[in-house]
């Protein structure tokens, strides 16, 4: 009996060793993506001939057709992203703390905020007369995710962490105002002076902040190593990319009610999704971002599967399809418009939607016959049911294929997709809601 008490403690231990070793590198991604931003800034401005740091906004150095556009997005990108992955490491180190997980997802929508901005939407150069991406650039520049952040941690931790957290809030609320007071002269070409260094005061105290909230985290670890509440807090990860699947699904569906209201000519009823981001389509700019979101916590949803392969290495299979349709979904081609493709407009990218969408519905349909034997009967029935509707209408949105590529009436088309789709994500969300209580 002592032997075996031995063995499990031994485990354990082992179990929780290989929790810590992860959590301190998305930690240290805080560290690596705070500093990151700054250096790309001043490599830039380095770069822009005749740029002011002094006066001239950090947009600006990714605006259309600005000469360092190229190398600002891709660093930029590179330094959200490691603070999305920092992200995970705040959630996993909230050791029971609702505060610090709030601050978790706080952040995370603040680094897929950016992602989105530098990609997405940036601002033209100044005195250009100002068009929709311009607008979202600016609503994106708000980022009411980061204030709420950075409130959540002084809520979070006390000490001298909490006071000053209190001061960066001051200092970087009183700086974004005056900043933003100047957008008007920027469209008018009018001198801005100092816009540029009160900007980037606000935004490198920002950063700041958060590579010392990553020091404290990874210093918190450090006592919390040798005490039992560490392996309690192990799953938290796994159950939060596990909820994506929810998230997920409620996103897509959002999507499928919100974008169509970007095109008046638009009809839900005889058109397929795939038109809202087809090439020139009029909300393909709005669809593609919020996309590129969807497939990441697709993806994260099919990793948090994979993990949760100890019920049965049936989930392993399912957990594996998943992610790689999120995978394959960041890089589906569009398809042209149906007039342009009753024209013969047609190219290689219309031919690769195609091969995309049969091949989600390979990993779709696999994900739902591996999970369907992971759990009971009730589970089980339900799986197999929403197979059938998504053959059924699957089959019968594809027969009005060929009448969409002549641009001839489909009346019936978008129902049909949109009941596919829809069973479709519910069976996620089932899934999700299932393993997040009994992960």
């Amino acid at each position: 009996m002592t032997t075996l008490t031995a063995q499990h403690h031994v485990a354990a231990s082992s179990d929780e060793k290989t929790h810590i070793a992860p959590r301190r590198w998305l930690l240290a991604c805080g560290i690596a993506g705070a500093a990151l931003y700054p250096i790309a800034d001043i490599i830039a401005t380095i770069r822009y001939p005749g740029f002011s740091y002094r006066d001239q906004a950090v947009s600006e150095l990714f605006a259309i057709g600005a000469p360092t556009s190229r190398l600002v997005v891709p660093l930029f990108s590179i330094s959200s992203t490691l603070l999305l992955l920092f992200a995970f490491g705040i959630w996993s180190s909230a050791n029971g703390r609702r505060s610090v997980r709030w601050l978790a997802v706080m952040m995370a929508l603040n680094a897929i905020d950016a992602l989105v901005l530098w990609n997405f939407f940036p601002m033209h150069m100044r005195g250009s007369q100002p068009t929709f991406t311009d607008s979202m650039h600016g609503l994106l520049a708000i980022d009411p995710f980061l204030l709420t952040a950075v409130v959540l941690g002084a809520v979070a931790f006390r000490g001298s962490f909490r006071k000053y957290t209190i001061g960066t809030i001051i200092f970087t609320s009183a700086l974004a105002m005056m900043g933003f007071s100047y957008v008007t002269a920027v469209f008018a070409n009018q001198p801005t002076p100092w816009m540029g260094a009160t900007e980037r005061a606000a935004q490198y105290a920002t950063n700041l902040w958060y590579a010392v909230l990553a020091v404290v985290l990874r210093r918190e670890h450090t006592a919390w190593e040798a005490t039992p509440s560490l392996h309690s807090e192990a799953n938290h990860l796994d159950r939060f990319v596990i909820a994506c699947g929810m998230l997920s699904a409620a996103l897509y569906a959002s999507m499928l009610v919100v974008v169509p209201l970007g095109w008046s000519e638009y009809s839900s009823t005889s058109q397929t999704v795939s038109e809202l981001s087809a090439i020139a389509a009029p909300t393909r700019s709005l669809w593609v971002p919020l996309v590129i979101v969807w497939t990441l916590l697709y993806a994260a949803f099919g990793w948090g599967v994979w993990k949760s392969a100890k019920l049965t290495e049936r989930l392993r299979i399912a957990g594996a399809a998943i992610f790689i349709a999120g995978v394959f979904g960041l890089f589906w081609p569009p398809m042209h418009l149906r007039e342009v493709l009753a024209a013969g407009g047609g190219t290689l990218t219309d031919t690769l939607h195609i091969a995309w969408t049969a091949g989600n519905a390979v990993l779709t349909l696999t994900a739902m016959g591996f999970a369907a034997t992971a759990f009971g009967r009730s589970f089980r029935i339900y799986s197999i049911a929403t197979m059938a509707i998504l053959i059924v209408a699957g089959a019968a949105t594809s027969m009005d294929a060929a009448r969409l590529q002549a641009n001839l009436p489909t009346p019936w088309m978008g129902v049909w997709e949109r009941v596919n789709i829809g069973a479709w994500l519910l069976w996620v969300a089932v899934l999700s809601a299932k393993l997040v209580r009994h992960p």
